[in-house]
């Protein structure tokens, strides 16, 4: 609107500043500003986009917009990243017309075979050794590798000293009762309370019947209640 009344000199511009409530500094500065630099190469890769855009009917998203741009790309012209097509391409309602999914997922939650209650009941401290046991699965990234490391702990309430670990590459029921062999070799005797959460590893039976045949109680947190298995989350 400022710009249709700018080109009407007969309309004052103190009055044209408080109809559309712009600070007079603003339209001087809107009036006076020279393009940057930026400026004036986003108006060229915008102009690129659009003619790509026209082309193929816009089935390029922000990813294969910046490969064509940069195959276009002339010797000694900057490379076009692609932070800087996405935010162009955002600014100026420039979208694929292709889904980005083709394929329809229905989630279906892992079905527990066997649950216990949460006997622990957030009373985490023990009167002796071996009384009451954590354990949870952390997984770390292999530094300078894609491929990732599953982590098994066990370790006692009384003293929060881990009694039993495994590694492992795989997050799966023998990582867990690899943990929970090394627990018992050293304390073959422990007939404790093992508390955790309700993770895949946990709820197979082959894992509960072994904690029954070594004399030891399951305890398991509540759905949707990290706290419950607090000092291991932590």
């Amino acid at each position: 609107m400022i710009k249709e009344c700018h080109q009407d000199c007969s309309w004052p511009i103190g009055w044209i500043c408080k109809t559309v409530q712009v600070a007079r500094s603003a339209y001087y500065k809107w009036l006076h500003h020279k393009p940057s630099k930026g400026e004036i190469r986003d108006q060229k890769i915008l102009k690129q986009i659009k003619e790509i855009a026209k082309s193929n009917n816009s089935l390029f998203g922000s990813p294969k917009m910046t490969m064509a741009l940069n195959a276009q790309r002339k010797e000694g012209e900057p490379v076009v990243y692609r932070r800087t097509v996405s935010r162009i391409m955002c600014v100026n309602g420039i979208r694929t017309s292709k889904g980005r999914f083709n394929k329809k997922y229905h989630y279906k939650p892992s079905t527990p075979e066997e649950t216990a209650e949460n006997l622990l009941k957030r009373d985490f401290n023990a009167d002796k050794p071996n009384q009451k046991w954590c354990t949870d699965i952390t997984e770390k990234k292999i530094p300078g590798h894609d491929q990732k490391i599953f982590l098994c702990t066990i370790f006692d309430l009384y003293d929060r000293y881990p009694v039993g670990y495994a590694l492992s590459r795989r997050n799966d029921i023998a990582l867990v009762q690899a943990a929970l062999d090394d627990a018992w070799a050293k304390e073959p005797n422990s007939h404790a309370m093992l508390d955790s959460d309700r993770g895949f590893q946990f709820t197979r039976k082959p894992f509960a019947q072994k904690l029954q045949d070594h004399g030891m109680t399951q305890s398991m947190s509540r759905v949707s209640r990290c706290i419950d298995n607090g000092p291991m989350e932590g």
